[in-house]
């Protein structure tokens, strides 16, 4: 996800987020359930977390930017799934089979600690910054849901 922010003078980018989720599963958990001959249900959940970095364009004659942070303790990505099947053809060697679920996909980015650069009034990315662990920046929330069928 990108987050990005416009200053008032003409439309000159002052701030831009980027939090990343990608390949972020830590533990997934899954269970496969045979109700009867024809019908079975699938069930998983997984758990993640990611990471941020924030840059700013703060610095008045730079064009390039002024100030930059990297959260690496961000948090939270859950996912889960149901599905349903229900073979309609089955012979020895295979079967087709069809179904239907629900995905729910949970995504807070709550950026926590980290460590950056920032330009001070009288130089460029002059200030090394360090934040504590537990120390708050920001945070983000999306939810997503999807029902399919195969």
């Amino acid at each position: 996800m990108h987050k990005l922010g416009l200053g008032s003078a003409k439309g000159h980018k002052c701030s831009q987020l980027n939090w990343e989720s990608k390949g972020i599963t830590l533990f997934t958990a899954g269970a496969d359930a045979q109700i009867d001959d024809d019908r079975s249900v699938k069930g998983s959940v997984n758990f993640g977390t990611g990471h941020m970095v924030d840059t700013d364009w703060l610095s008045p004659g730079h064009d390039d930017w002024s100030d930059r942070s990297t959260r690496p303790n961000t948090d939270h990505y859950v996912a889960g799934a149901i599905e349903l099947d229900r073979i309609i053809y089955s012979n020895e060697t295979s079967s087709i089979t069809i179904g239907a679920g629900l995905r729910h996909t949970d995504v807070q980015w709550t950026a926590y600690g980290g460590s950056g650069t920032h330009s001070s009034e009288d130089g460029f990315r002059d200030q090394p910054v360090v934040w504590a662990d537990r120390e708050l920046e920001t945070a983000i929330g999306k939810r997503f849901r999807l029902a399919s069928s195969a």
